[in-house]
């Protein structure tokens, strides 16, 4: 799952023989790299090979003639980018291969030094311990760097004053 960092326009005019030009204004990111070639070289958070997100918009890069392209995959829509007929929407980053004769990259979360997407933050899961001989929740607590008062939080069914646990038991440490 990723966030959308910069909102992409699909009402963009393309001019074409500029892909990069395009993909830019798509994503209203400033120019610095001179081709497509060049800006997935230089993209920090590639993903090769990988399918496109299916829950944000995403610059899609192929190897094509000396220059490379450029396209820009939105979910439920297709992959928009700019052909000798202007913008084009095709299917998938398959088809865009297969229509330019070229070799789909991968997609990245950046374009030219700037994020437009970037992965939604990991809830923690719980983590659980099960008890050996000689353990009691002291113990458990400081094997997981979390003070007393926090397991025991976390694991009310382990009664205060005796706090006594059982051999298998589930202790709850996250």
């Amino acid at each position: 799952m990723y966030e959308q960092l910069k909102p992409a326009n699909l009402g963009i005019v393309g001019i074409p023989g500029f892909c990069l030009t395009y993909v830019r204004k798509v994503f209203g990111v400033g120019a610095k790299y001179p081709t497509a070639l060049n800006g997935w070289e230089n993209a920090v958070y590639k993903h090769a090979g990988e399918t496109p997100p299916t829950d944000v918009d995403v610059p899609v890069w192929f190897s094509w003639a000396a220059e490379g392209h450029v396209g820009a995959s939105f979910p439920g829509r297709g992959v928009y980018s700019v052909m000798k007929a202007g913008v084009v929407c095709l299917p998938n980053v398959a088809d865009v291969a297969t229509y330019i004769r070229g070799t789909y990259l991968g997609w990245s979360e950046d374009i030219d030094g700037v994020r437009v997407v970037q992965p939604t933050a990991v809830v923690p899961t719980e983590e659980f311990y099960t008890a050996v001989k000689g353990d009691n929740l002291s113990v458990i607590a400081v094997r997981y760097g979390i003070t007393l008062a926090k397991i025991e939080a976390l694991n009310p069914q382990v009664l205060a004053p005796k706090y006594i646990i059982q051999i298998g038991e589930k202790i709850r440490v996250k």
